[in-house]
């Protein structure tokens, strides 16, 4: 049995079957991420849409829903410390992104206000959940509490392609918080096994080599 090692990892090999690395890669360092991932600006600058609630937006490769009709978003000027125009949220901080072409790497500024104005409710500190998804399969995730009163940054890398994110505020309230723009990249991180289709592969690949061996049986059996 142990002859047939070999055999098997040179199938697994040939078919290009691996393991995913493993999960995401957390940055809180804008430039350290944009120089790691080779992220670029995803998003255009908003337009001011003022007191207009908007279900969704599209800007440049990003497309910017709504959570649910009671968490629509407004785009405006709402922070000082982010430059250009930034997107509150009505109610919780809950979006969810669609990408216009499957990426490794996403991050997005940010700011939570403690003191600074647009605050609109009593402080609370805040904690979110982002999920990067392949269509509809859950592939990744990160978690962040950023520093308040600060343009701060959250963002991660992922051994696994994904077309969509949900942004979730798990512990808070409905106080304001405000996202600026995104930067997206489609490069494998360095060191990372490509694609969630690896798996299907892998497990096709066992098929196949297990096929293998038992034929292999067969013919020694018919030739003992």
């Amino acid at each position: 049995m142990l002859r047939r090692i070999p055999s098997f990892i040179a199938t697994c090999a040939a078919l290009g079957l691996a393991v995913p690395a493993g999960a995401a890669t957390f940055f809180s360092d804008k430039a350290a991420f944009l120089a790691a991932t080779a992220s670029t600006q995803a998003t255009t600058a908003y337009a001011d849409h003022g007191a207009t609630h908007l279900a969704h937006l599209v800007s440049g490769s990003v497309t910017i829903n709504e959570y649910d009709a009671a968490s629509y978003f407004f785009t405006g000027a709402w922070t000082t410390r982010l430059p250009g125009n930034d997107l509150a949220i009505t109610g919780k901080e809950n979006l969810n992104v669609a990408l216009a072409a499957p990426v490794r790497a996403l991050g997005f500024d940010f700011v939570e206000p403690q003191h600074d104005p647009n605050v609109n409710a009593p402080f609370e500190e805040s904690t979110f959940t982002v999920t990067f998804l392949n269509g509809a399969t859950a592939v990744d995730s990160f978690t962040f509490n950023a520093p308040n009163d600060v343009a701060a940054f959250a963002g991660a890398s992922s051994a696994w392609a994904f077309d969509r994110i949900q942004i979730r505020e798990t512990i808070g309230g409905a106080e304001n918080e405000f996202f600026g723009q995104f930067y997206t990249s489609a490069k494998l991180p360095a060191g990372a096994v490509p694609e969630p289709a690896s798996w299907a592969m892998m497990l096709g690949g066992f098929g196949l080599v297990g096929s293998a061996l038992r034929s292999s049986r067969k013919a020694m059996a018919t030739f003992a």
